[in-house]
């Protein structure tokens, strides 16, 4: 930064938003839409942090490797990404940096990451058809569950930070205690390979849906006696069943997409389909906004699209097939094939 531009800072970024680039994995850059000054990432933290608008609207770089997942951590702090060599890469608002953790590991199925609710642990599929649990601020690995017979294709933190579920290809769903390590209860019904598993916002219900083309309702914590018939099953999608995202405010509304093209919202309680909405190509991701006002899905075509559930219209599109929102609610961010993560207005 030279020394002409230096004055302008203290005048100009109180009222410009500063925006954060990611140009390359490890290189920032940071530009103001005032006569496009450039600042070094040293010099961005010199700037009080009430300066700088929180995830600017932005692309962060991966590499030329196609990305698999993308979670913002729970208190918007952090954002991760798998890409399809293995690599984790986070990162960090607060301090405007990104951590890449190098992996050995090509992902064969979904390359799942997910935060835990204490934003302390990532959780992804690992070597030898296990889950690998490590910290989220320096990648240390902390647990390796194992268990499943197939490729794990989903993996879902409940609410109490304690226990993790995940689906597999092995027809089986898992629920763990990571206290222990342990495998608390294998759950069989699905016929064929399960392809999403999450839990509902208030913990009571897990939903679940693979290629026998239905979503199963389960109390993951049934007692023994009676987890022969805690399930309930809703049909109506035509293929495969890939993702479900349950409303952050409400446990008994669910969205389901399929590779039949459709996204499904349905009500648990009563078993039944409100709506569904034709897209023209298979639906690959759904998940709600923090509101619970709009939900996005992402499409085989490379698309996003962001519905209004209330109105019941669609209100933008995207490029990109991955998604995840910031608890800010106003900020989704999305990817595809060509390794670079969007951060949309919305």
């Amino acid at each position: 930064m030279t020394d002409q531009q230096s004055p302008l800072i203290s005048e100009y970024t109180k009222k410009v938003p500063i925006h954060v680039l990611g140009e390359g994995i490890g290189q920032y850059l940071c530009r103001t839409t005032f006569n496009n000054l450039r600042l070094t990432c040293k010099d961005v933290l010199q700037i009080t942090e009430s300066m700088i608008r929180p995830w600017p609207h932005k692309s962060l770089l991966v590499g030329k490797t196609s990305i698999q997942s993308i979670a913002f951590s729970p208190d918007g702090s952090k954002l991760c990404c798998r890409d399809r060599s293995g690599n984790i890469h986070v990162w960090d608002r607060t301090i405007g940096n990104e951590k890449t953790w190098r992996g050995s590991l090509r992902s064969a199925c979904l390359g799942n990451i997910v935060c835990s609710p204490d934003n302390r642990f990532l959780a992804f599929d690992g070597k030898s058809k296990s889950i690998q649990v490590c910290s989220i601020q320096d990648g240390e690995s902390l647990k390796s569950l194992q268990g499943h017979h197939g490729a794990i294709t989903s993996i879902s933190f409940h609410a109490d930070g304690r226990t993790l579920a995940s689906g597999s290809t092995d027809s089986t769903i898992r629920l763990w205690d990571l206290g222990t390590g342990k495998c608390q209860r294998i759950m069989r019904k699905h016929r064929g390979f399960v392809y999403s598993v999450t839990f509902s916002p208030d913990g009571q219900r897990l939903a679940s849906g693979g290629s026998d083309r239905m979503i199963r309702i389960w109390n993951p914590f049934a007692a023994a006696s009676h987890q022969q018939d805690d399930t309930i099953m809703m049909r109506g999608h035509s293929l495969v069943v890939v993702s479900l995202s349950f409303s952050p405010t409400n446990s008994n509304l669910l969205a389901s997409g399929s590779l039949d093209g459709t996204l499904r919202l349905w009500d648990v309680l009563n078993q039944s389909c409100l709506k569904c909405i034709q897209h023209g190509s298979e639906i690959l991701t759904v998940c709600f906004a923090p509101s619970g006002i709009r939900l996005a899905a992402g499409r085989s075509d490379e698309t996003i699209v962001l519905w209004n559930v209330e109105e019941e219209k669609e209100e933008a599109e995207f490029n990109g097939r991955l998604l995840s929102f910031a608890p800010d609610g106003v900020t989704l961010a999305t990817a595809g094939r060509d390794g670079i993560v969007k951060l949309q207005s919305i």
